[in-house]
């Protein structure tokens, strides 16, 4: 640790004893070494943890919940793509070897259209739905 952070064995013992209060450059080399950024070493004030409290207590009074609807067409995407706020992906009926695969290549998908669903036009939209449709229903890939 001490030479990845480019320290002292010394000054790395006196950190995690207590002994030691490190300085902010401190603290920065020993984020780096260990691949953390430095803010993870941060302790919110009492008034930080406070309002962090409430913006979670408000946040948990503003979630709902809603029954999912499964894509089976390409209009259950395309007439509800901006209206979820979250997508369930279900790999039930799907064979375990190629669940994982499948889950993660629709994430992928929903994540791409994310930034470009704004900005297409309607027919590519319906494109995309058709393609989606297709493809969680096991019959192609997008």
């Amino acid at each position: 640790m001490a030479d990845a952070a480019g320290l002292t064995v010394r000054a790395i013992q006196k950190v995690e004893s207590g002994r030691h209060s490190p300085d902010v450059q401190t603290l920065r080399s020993i984020a780096r070494a260990i691949g953390f950024d430095v803010a993870v070493f941060n302790k919110p004030t009492p008034d930080q943890e406070k309002r962090q409290q409430e913006e979670m207590k408000r946040a948990l009074r503003q979630t709902a919940l809603v029954p999912t609807s499964p894509i089976r067409k390409a209009n259950d995407f395309y007439s509800r793509n901006k209206a979820w706020h979250a997508i369930l992906i279900n790999t039930e009926a799907i064979e375990a070897d190629d669940a994982l695969a499948l889950a993660a290549s629709i994430s992928e998908w929903m994540d791409d259209l994310d930034g470009i669903w704004e900005i297409s036009t309607p027919s590519q939209r319906l494109e995309y739905a058709s393609s989606i449709a297709s493809f969680v229903s096991g019959a192609g890939s997008p």
